[in-house]
């Protein structure tokens, strides 16, 4: 007698097992036959991609808005690099005239082009004329660091801006079809058909802002790291919406503007809280990323020399003059008696020490001093020394997947008794 009492729970969950696919589905999904996961990641993003068609008014207003903020910024910021480097002409005699250097300096920095970097020269540590790289290293950080930050504030903006509709603007059409339908699917059906935007707004900003500004650093490196950015800012901007859906452009906006102030270096943090918060930026990581590629000329110098320094100048000597005539720079220029460049030290002082950024170390492979810190010079062996950026990179790619994840977690949990 006392076994033929079952608890509610028991006679449920028998109740359950009995009941055929058809009882089950009439019961929980009003007779509709659910899609399995892949086709319902298909089914999402057709419709996404339906949905931004339909929408194609508001993306090209929005390509046009990013390409005026690039072309905005390049024009502010234009030719940042050459001034700097072809400027001081005035502190050497040169023997074919100061019209001619600048030329020539001006065709070294354009020899390369937008893919390829063009040739590191410098006057090389331990030279008379070894001030002037550090002169030409100051004049561009004090310059480079405005551009690179606002660079960053322009991308976030964009990246938070555009996301913010995304899931925000249709959380009634998810209360209702998530009873159904993998919340797994939803996002990543979402996520894939945007990345298409995310690939083209990069490209729309770079596209006048490049030409204008014209970097050491080549345009795919650029298009590389702001397309980390935007894809970490469309995260964040994401789970702004689900968090703060009727206040999300206000929230979007403070943020971008928050994640570019931990960026380290403007403005510069000295609080260790802060800075261990700045961790946690996507500024900060994207703005690292740019300096590890910006100031390797005046750290390591001409790259194909692994390490050793860069070119230095060919000289025309003169008995009557203290230090030799430095000759204008043309194509058939050799690249030979390579020195650590004037500026490294200050390099290692401003990176390593002010702003706290460790992505420009370089990683000796030849046996000798592992890793080399803020202040060694440059190993004086061919073929030492490997590119260490790739820590900001995957810096920039972790804050992507968890700004996902927490989104995951938000269209889960938040607001589930509206999905019963």
């Amino acid at each position: 007698e006392l076994g033929a009492v079952q608890s509610p729970r028991r006679r449920a969950t028998r109740a359950a097992a009995e009941m055929s696919t058809l009882d089950r589905r009439l019961r929980h999904h009003h007779g509709r036959r659910t899609a399995s996961g892949c086709r319902q990641l298909a089914l999402f993003v057709w419709r996404s991609a339906v949905q931004h068609a339909r929408d194609g008014g508001t993306l090209l207003r929005n390509a046009a808005i990013v390409g005026v903020a690039g072309t905005l910024l390049g024009f502010l910021y234009e030719g940042t690099l050459e001034k700097a480097v072809c400027a001081h002409v005035q502190d050497i005699p040169f023997p074919n005239g100061p019209h001619a250097w600048e030329e020539g300096c001006r065709a070294r920095l354009a020899s390369g082009g937008a893919f390829t970097a063009a040739p590191v020269f410098c006057f090389g540590e331990g030279t008379p004329a070894a001030r002037i790289d550090l002169a030409q290293f100051r004049d561009v950080t004090s310059k480079l660091v405005q551009a690179l930050t606002l660079t960053l504030l322009a991308v976030t903006i964009v990246s938070i801006q555009v996301s913010l509709n995304l899931l925000g603007g249709e959380r009634a059409i998810y209360w209702r079809e998530s009873r159904h339908y993998s919340v797994w699917a939803y996002l990543l059906g979402k996520t894939a058909a945007t990345l298409p935007l995310t690939l083209a707004y990069p490209f729309l900003f770079l596209l006048p802002f490049y030409q204008l500004f014209r970097p050491w650093a080549t345009w795919q490196v650029y298009y590389g790291i702001l397309v980390l950015v935007q894809f970490a800012g469309e995260g964040i901007g994401q789970l702004i919406s689900l968090l703060a859906t009727d206040s999300r452009q206000l929230a979007g906006g403070v943020m971008a503007l928050l994640l570019t102030c931990l960026s380290g270096s403007f403005p510069l943090i000295t609080a260790p809280p802060i800075k261990a918060v700045s961790f946690a930026s996507l500024s900060r990581w994207g703005v690292e990323a740019l300096y590890a590629n910006e100031m390797s000329p005046f750290y390591y110098g001409e790259p194909s020399l692994r390490g050793r320094g860069c070119c230095t100048y060919e000289y025309a000597a003169s008995p009557q003059l203290p230090i030799p005539h430095p000759l204008a720079w043309n194509a058939s220029t050799p690249c030979r008696n390579p020195l650590p460049p004037g500026s490294a030290e200050k390099v290692a002082s401003l990176l390593g020490g002010q702003y706290g950024y460790t992505a420009w170390w370089r990683h000796n492979d030849c046996g000798e001093g592992s890793v080399r810190g803020p202040g060694d010079p440059p190993p004086d062996i061919v073929g030492c020394g490997t590119w260490d950026g790739e820590q900001p990179l995957l810096g920039l790619l972790a804050i992507a997947v968890v700004a996902r994840l927490l989104v995951l977690v938000a269209l889960l949990v938040k607001d589930r008794r509206r999905r019963k």
